[in-house]
């Protein structure tokens, strides 16, 4: 929030869903305001409303398109019966959606995985969506029980305890996953909707047995990965005896 910073205009500044301006309660006496903004050359007038802020101070909240480009714009409103310029200063605004939240899968070191998910950008800035990422696989009880591990281990390996403490906590770490995009990276536009096809590259130093998870970041967001480390399948050898 801010105060006309020019003389005789209006400045807002924020969000583009929640610009604001503080004035003297005397310039306004109307609970809504008209206000004419011109973005992407296209005039709309706005209905700003009004409220008490302190004793002799109103706040006048103005709510534009989510996906408003950030930047400065130019309009006119009407307070008090006069008409007064206004300025609107809009923030960069980086707001994604991810669904589903969390992705589960069963697999074995060093196998992929394909899943999907989808994204929206509820931003007002465009999101670059790599072909490539990477991030951390951890066993969280593992961790947890990490301390208690280290307390009651022995002191006959000439370890002390806060260095069996840290082989724990390296012990419970599965390793850098990757995650491939097959379709779907690239430019993502403010207010654009897109699906994603993607295949987890498990780590090969992952233990079986282990449930690891991690979350892989997208933005201002992330989308939690489960990964239940199953023992692997050893098939015998089969072929023909020698006579």
């Amino acid at each position: 929030m801010t105060a006309p910073r020019t003389s005789g205009a209006i400045t807002f500044t924020g969000r583009p869903g929640g610009l604001t301006t503080i004035v003297p309660a005397d310039l306004v006496t109307d609970k809504v305001v008209p206000i004419s903004v011109s973005v992407a050359g296209k005039p709309t007038i706005y209905r700003a409303s009004v409220r008490a802020f302190g004793s002799n101070q109103s706040e006048i909240r103005l709510r534009l398109a989510d996906d408003t480009p950030p930047g400065t714009y130019q309009g006119e409103g009407t307070l008090g019966g006069k008409p007064r310029p206004v300025v609107i200063e809009v923030d960069a605004v980086v707001k994604v959606r991810v669904t589903p939240a969390e992705t589960v899968v069963a697999a074995t070191p060093a196998a992929r995985i394909d899943f999907t998910i989808s994204v929206l950008n509820a931003g007002n800035v465009p999101l670059d969506i790599p072909k490539l990422d990477t991030f951390d696989l951890d066993d969280e009880e593992g961790q947890d029980g990490a301390l208690g591990r280290s307390l009651r281990g022995s002191e006959t390996d000439g370890k002390r305890g806060v260095d069996r403490y840290f082989d724990e906590l390296r012990n419970s770490h599965g390793g850098e996953a990757r995650v491939l995009l097959k379709d779907g990276a690239g430019r993502l536009a403010p207010g654009e909707f897109r699906s994603l096809t993607c295949t987890l590259e498990v780590p090969d130093i992952a233990q079986e047995g282990r449930t690891y998870v991690g979350a892989w970041p997208i933005g201002d967001s992330q989308h939690v990965i489960v990964c239940d480390i199953a023992a692997t399948v050893r098939r015998p050898k089969t072929g023909r005896k020698k006579p």
